[in-house]
C-alpha cells in the first residue's frame, strides 16, 4: 500500500495489489480482515519490510511491474 485514510467505519487503502491480477487498486482494512490464502491461512503484516521504489519493491519480490 502507498496510502490510506479512515473512512466513516473503515480504513481504505491505495496500493499494489496481487491478487487473482496484479494492479493498482483501493482495497478496505475489512477486506484484508477478512480475507483468507489457499490453506485458509489470515493475511499478515510483513514486519521486516522496508519501504522502497515501487519497482525496487517488485524486483526484491521477483514480480514484474
Amino acid at each position: 500500500m502507498t496510502e490510506g485514510s479512515a473512512e466513516e467505519e473503515d480504513f481504505i487503502f491505495f496500493g499494489y495489489v496481487t491478487g487473482l491480477e496484479r494492479e493498482w487498486g483501493y482495497f478496505m482494512l475489512s477486506e484484508l480482515s477478512s480475507a483468507r490464502g489457499p490453506l485458509g491461512l489470515a493475511v499478515e503484516r510483513d514486519l521486516y519490510f522496508t519501504s522502497a521504489r515501487i519497482s525496487e519493491v517488485l524486483h526484491r519480490e521477483g514480480r514484474e511491474s
